[in-house]
């Protein structure tokens, strides 16, 4: 029984310590990466949180960076809400060319009586069409055996 009572308690303590280590490291890098943020002090934290200078190449950058900031107007912090950026202009995209459809004979059903075709224009199709009738301002004119005239405006056109 002591046994048992002895390993629960040495659990209990385990785990309440690395909670304990866990807590106290995020809070010395999180308070150590907020002071690199938004101060914007020349220092940068290493993932053991030691603080050390920044090298002359990044400090031209920075230098770059802050030309720049006051050329350009705000400089907010990424990481936090409510951070603008300066509007940039972004290039036009073209638009995309139109496809270019001509109209089609899709189907013809010739009668001596009552003949009729069905016309098509890319995707859309028209319903039966008697003579008379219109699909896209082409009127049928007159319907043959083998081909169909339509109308629109002063044009002509014969479909086979």
């Amino acid at each position: 029984m002591l046994a048992r009572f002895d390993r629960a308690r040495i659990h209990t303590i385990g785990i309440a310590s690395l909670l304990l280590f866990a807590g106290v490291i995020m809070v010395r890098c999180g308070t150590a990466v907020s002071n690199v943020v938004s101060l914007h002090h020349r220092m940068v934290v290493d993932a053991g949180c030691e603080v050390r200078k920044l090298s002359p190449s990044l400090l031209k950058a920075a230098a770059k960076d802050s030309v720049l900031a006051e050329v350009g107007g705000s400089v907010a912090d990424p990481f936090r809400t409510g951070a603008s950026r300066p509007a940039t202009a972004r290039p036009a995209r073209p638009r995309p060319a139109q496809p270019t459809y001509t109209l089609s004979l899709n189907g013809l059903l010739f009668a001596d009586r009552d003949p009729v075709v069905q016309l098509g224009y890319g995707p859309e199709t028209s319903e039966w069409l008697h003579v008379g009738e219109s699909f896209r301002k082409w009127t049928v004119i007159e319907i043959t055996q083998r081909n169909v005239t339509l109308r629109k405006g002063g044009r002509t056109k014969v479909l086979d």
